[in-house]
């Protein structure tokens, strides 16, 4: 075999290898990225959830309000039905507030914004729990904020990469 037959030879094994060397790093540099895509949006639907799962609490209870605070008998056994209720719904509220906390961390950047809507929504609505009385308007600024503040949080969530 003349020695630039070999010559070729050796470069085509050598490209050969180099390509199957590149084919086989491209393939676990995908693997970690599909990876790291499926946990990013695994905790974001976690993260979205939850902060749905608070939201239909606040409106609930809201709605229980309103309907007990606009009875002409708030003892009757309407009213008495709807504060049971509002009751068993601020367990799922807080539940989700917490949830919402703990979550929110995988937002770094926009997180903090949404954990502090919460917060002011869970007070709200507790001031709301014991006084019976609230501005509707302001409970609604609240809402909008948070849901503003989740979104963008749910968002940043989606587009996270490895912290290094």
């Amino acid at each position: 075999m003349p020695p630039f037959a070999v010559f070729e030879l050796v470069k085509i094994l050598l490209a050969a290898l180099l390509g199957l060397l590149l084919f086989r790093r491209l393939e676990q540099v995908k693997s970690q990225v599909a990876r790291r895509s499926d946990f990013s949006s695994k905790w974001a639907d976690l993260f979205f959830d939850a902060s749905h799962t608070f939201m239909v609490s606040v409106e609930r209870l809201m709605t229980f309000y309103h309907l007990i605070s606009g009875a002409v008998d708030q003892n009757d056994q309407q009213s008495n039905e709807w504060a049971r209720q509002a009751n068993a719904e601020h367990p799922v509220l807080v539940e989700n507030y917490f949830r919402i906390q703990r979550l929110a961390v995988l937002a770094p950047l926009r997180g903090p914004a949404a954990e502090s809507a919460a917060t002011e929504l869970v007070a709200s609505i507790e001031k709301l729990t014991k006084t019976r009385t609230g501005n509707l308007d302001d409970l609604r600024r609240e809402i909008n904020a948070f849901n503003q503040a989740v979104r963008t949080a749910h968002a940043e969530m989606l587009a996270s990469r490895d912290p290094k």
